[in-house]
């Protein structure tokens, strides 16, 4: 029996020898491959490979060894669709995942439209562009084990610009009847369920102390329009860059005083029936949120520069402005100033909307949230008319 027990104890601490040496070979390693990830970085660094260039200029190393095995030669250059040199844009490479260390490099289009021409570590980047104007676009690339990326890029021209001009033709006695305002019903936690404003024959209690056009509370009528804007550009390497442009403010508001604004900011604030006494056919658990608009003077027409693109609108909803006695009650429990906003928070193929507007070049009901939608091409030098109008009365 000792001697099995002697054989057990020389086996165990055998095993056990065996499992150390294998964790400190497993160490070491790790360790030299940590090391070697260092000194390349403090390689890199020590070369300026990585160091940002001046404003408004661009690396002028061009000597890196293509063949490197661990640094990738990258030079990029960008043009237009028609073959012109887009100087300017500003571009940065930002690293997916890195063992050790993040890189990250940044550097402008100059006159040639080239930026880089410099070495990086390879791997998976983002790549952003931003150019003043106002276009933007991230991909992601990969440089590739020893192998040189040099790539022109199609990018949109700043100097393609159009102008968007919108006008106002509204009316707003085909919404008499509609009673203004959102009502959120609170169903536990932080959602909520929001009920369709009534059709012109129907009634719902909770909607009877919610103003009414003519009866007070209510005043000027208005459609709330988002704008977005993108070029689409295929790539000599067969890609798709998805390049989208900035337009100002938050979208645009079409009244029926003649008058369309830019919403340079917009938010929402909520009341209930113990804030407003006003509001007594509101249940317990349910709030009226109103909206909170920043907008700039009114215009008739508003025109709106914009670069040459692809334009979206979308009809997001429609609006009432509060009077002056409801634009009181309600700056009592709001930290912003007044007037304020109540949406008709009407479906998709409502009667209402048959009644106030005449869109024949919009599509109704193609995306969840939106009134309509309109699709327009903006072409360099042209000014393209977007118009809300209301049907004729018979």
């Amino acid at each position: 029996m000792t001697r099995f027990n002697t054989f057990l104890l020389v086996l165990v601490l055998a095993v056990c020898g065996l499992l150390v040496w294998q964790v400190t070979r497993i160490r070491r390693d790790l360790q030299q491959t940590v090391d070697s990830q260092q000194q390349l970085f403090e390689d890199i660094l020590k070369s300026n490979d990585l160091l940002e260039p001046a404003a408004g200029t661009s690396s002028q190393k061009s000597t890196a060894d293509e063949n490197s095995a661990e640094l990738t030669y990258v030079r990029l250059k960008l043009e237009s669709a028609a073959g012109k040199a887009l100087p300017g844009y500003n571009i940065e490479l930002a690293s997916v995942a890195s063992v050790s260390q993040k890189v990250q490099s940044s550097d402008q289009t100059d006159d040639r439209g080239v930026a880089f021409e410099r070495r990086l570590p390879y791997g998976e980047y983002w790549l952003r562009f931003k150019e003043d104007s106002g276009w933007r676009c991230t991909e992601k690339i990969l440089l590739e084990f020893g192998k040189p990326f040099e790539q022109t890029i199609i990018a949109p021209d700043p100097q393609d610009r159009g102008q968007i001009e919108f006008v106002s033709e509204l009316r707003s006695e085909p919404l008499r009847e509609l009673h203004w305002g959102e009502i959120q019903e609170r169903a536990g936690g932080n959602s909520y369920a929001v009920p369709y404003t009534p059709e012109p024959e129907d009634e719902l209690e909770e909607f009877a102390s919610l103003p009414v056009l003519g009866d007070g509370g209510v005043q000027t009528v208005g459609c709330s329009l988002s704008l977005s804007l993108k070029q689409d550009l295929k790539q000599p390497n067969g890609e798709t860059y998805h390049w989208r442009w900035s337009l100002p403010g938050r979208g645009v508001l079409v009244t029926d005083n003649g008058l369309v604004y830019q919403i340079e900011e917009s938010s929402s604030s909520t009341v209930d029936q113990d804030d407003v006494a006003r509001l007594e056919s509101l249940e317990d658990d349910q709030d009226l949120r109103f909206i909170v608009m920043e907008l700039s003077e009114g215009e008739s027409p508003l025109q709106v520069p914009a670069a040459a693109g692809e334009l979206t609108i979308e009809l997001s909803s429609i609006v009432a402005r509060t009077d002056a006695e409801w634009t009181d009650l309600l700056a009592e429990h709001c930290d912003e100033p007044g007037p304020y906003w109540l949406q008709g928070n009407v479906q998709q193929q409502s009667v209402w909307l048959d009644r106030f507007l005449n869109l024949p070049e919009w599509t109704i009901g193609e995306k969840f949230g939106r009134i309509a939608v309109r699709n327009v091409t903006i072409e360099s030098g042209q000014t393209v008319q977007i118009s809300l109008k209301s049907p004729q009365p018979q």
